[in-house]
Protein backbone atom coordinates (compact mmCIF):
# COMPACT_ATOMS: atom_id res chain seq x y z
CA UNK A 1 0.00 0.00 0.00
CA UNK A 2 2.72 2.19 1.02
CA UNK A 3 4.54 2.05 -3.01
CA UNK A 4 0.53 3.04 -4.24
CA UNK A 5 0.20 6.35 -1.75
CA UNK A 6 3.88 7.43 -2.37
CA UNK A 7 3.22 7.19 -6.10
CA UNK A 8 -0.73 8.23 -6.28
CA UNK A 9 0.46 12.05 -6.92
CA UNK A 10 3.44 11.99 -8.26
CA UNK A 11 3.73 9.05 -11.15
CA UNK A 12 0.34 7.64 -12.35
CA UNK A 13 2.49 4.68 -14.49
CA UNK A 14 4.27 3.50 -10.95
CA UNK A 15 1.08 4.02 -8.75
CA UNK A 16 -0.55 1.56 -11.16
CA UNK A 17 2.42 -0.74 -11.55
CA UNK A 18 2.29 -0.83 -7.45
CA UNK A 19 -1.47 -1.49 -7.63
CA UNK A 20 -0.80 -4.36 -10.31
CA UNK A 21 1.56 -5.90 -7.74
CA UNK A 22 -0.74 -5.38 -4.74
CA UNK A 23 -3.48 -7.39 -6.59
CA UNK A 24 -1.13 -10.01 -7.86
CA UNK A 25 -0.04 -10.66 -4.64
CA UNK A 26 -3.19 -11.04 -3.25
CA UNK A 27 -4.63 -13.13 -5.99
CA UNK A 28 -1.70 -15.70 -5.11
CA UNK A 29 -2.44 -15.80 -1.62
CA UNK A 30 -5.88 -16.27 -2.90
CA UNK A 31 -4.39 -19.26 -4.72
CA UNK A 32 -2.74 -20.92 -2.04
CA UNK A 33 -4.04 -23.46 0.20
CA UNK A 34 -2.43 -22.86 3.20
CA UNK A 35 -4.93 -20.13 3.56
CA UNK A 36 -7.98 -21.56 2.69
CA UNK A 37 -9.86 -20.93 6.01
CA UNK A 38 -9.13 -17.28 5.12
CA UNK A 39 -9.97 -16.86 1.90
CA UNK A 40 -12.75 -14.22 2.94
CA UNK A 41 -10.95 -12.15 4.46
CA UNK A 42 -8.34 -11.92 1.74
CA UNK A 43 -11.07 -11.24 -0.66
CA UNK A 44 -12.72 -8.65 1.05
CA UNK A 45 -9.26 -6.95 1.15
CA UNK A 46 -8.95 -7.11 -2.34
CA UNK A 47 -12.30 -5.46 -2.94
CA UNK A 48 -11.38 -2.87 -0.36
CA UNK A 49 -8.13 -2.24 -1.98
CA UNK A 50 -9.93 -1.50 -5.59
CA UNK A 51 -12.25 0.08 -4.27
CA UNK A 52 -9.99 2.97 -2.49
CA UNK A 53 -7.55 2.83 -5.64
CA UNK A 54 -10.58 3.19 -8.20
CA UNK A 55 -12.88 5.15 -6.75
CA UNK A 56 -11.11 6.54 -3.60
CA UNK A 57 -12.69 4.90 -0.77
CA UNK A 58 -16.10 6.33 -1.26
CA UNK A 59 -17.57 3.00 -1.44
CA UNK A 60 -16.54 1.51 1.61
CA UNK A 61 -15.29 4.57 3.16
CA UNK A 62 -11.63 2.90 3.66
CA UNK A 63 -8.51 4.69 2.33
CA UNK A 64 -5.28 3.60 1.25
CA UNK A 65 -3.84 5.01 4.35
CA UNK A 66 -6.33 2.88 6.26
CA UNK A 67 -5.36 -0.40 4.56
CA UNK A 68 -1.57 0.55 4.72
CA UNK A 69 -1.79 0.50 8.82
CA UNK A 70 -4.20 -2.80 8.34
CA UNK A 71 -0.96 -4.34 6.70
CA UNK A 72 1.45 -2.71 8.59
CA UNK A 73 0.24 -3.99 11.78
CA UNK A 74 1.01 -7.87 9.94
CA UNK A 75 4.15 -6.75 8.83
CA UNK A 76 5.89 -5.47 12.37
CA UNK A 77 4.15 -9.00 13.96
CA UNK A 78 6.23 -10.76 11.00
CA UNK A 79 9.12 -9.38 11.87
CA UNK A 80 9.08 -9.40 15.28
CA UNK A 81 8.41 -13.18 15.07
CA UNK A 82 11.37 -13.19 12.68
CA UNK A 83 13.79 -11.62 14.66
CA UNK A 84 12.70 -13.35 17.76
CA UNK A 85 15.47 -15.20 19.97
CA UNK A 86 14.94 -19.41 19.47
CA UNK A 87 14.18 -20.61 22.82
CA UNK A 88 17.52 -22.30 24.07
CA UNK A 89 18.52 -25.67 23.10
CA UNK A 90 16.48 -29.01 25.50
CA UNK A 91 18.62 -31.00 27.02
CA UNK A 92 15.58 -33.29 27.67
CA UNK A 93 15.30 -34.08 23.90
CA UNK A 94 19.11 -34.16 23.53
CA UNK A 95 19.91 -30.85 21.87
CA UNK A 96 23.06 -29.08 22.49
CA UNK A 97 25.02 -32.30 23.50
CA UNK A 98 28.30 -32.78 21.93
CA UNK A 99 28.76 -34.33 18.45
CA UNK A 100 30.70 -37.07 19.78
CA UNK A 101 27.88 -38.27 21.62
CA UNK A 102 28.82 -37.31 25.08
CA UNK A 103 27.67 -34.04 26.34
CA UNK A 104 26.97 -31.94 29.37
CA UNK A 105 24.58 -29.23 30.55
CA UNK A 106 24.37 -27.58 33.51
CA UNK A 107 20.48 -27.55 34.97
CA UNK A 108 21.09 -25.66 37.92
CA UNK A 109 23.55 -27.83 39.32
CA UNK A 110 22.49 -30.47 38.31
CA UNK A 111 24.42 -32.69 35.66
CA UNK A 112 22.89 -34.50 32.94
CA UNK A 113 25.25 -36.57 30.69
CA UNK A 114 24.92 -38.30 27.72
CA UNK A 115 26.95 -41.20 26.48
CA UNK A 116 27.03 -43.06 22.97
CA UNK A 117 25.85 -47.04 23.66
CA UNK A 118 27.88 -49.99 22.72
CA UNK A 119 27.09 -51.88 19.89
Amino acid sequence: MGRIIRWRDRDARLMNGAFDRALELLDLTLDDPRWRSRLSEIARTRELLCAAVLDGGQEYRTSLEDLDRYFLAFAVAARNARNAPSPPPSPLRGEGLGEGGEGEVDLGGLELRRQEEDG
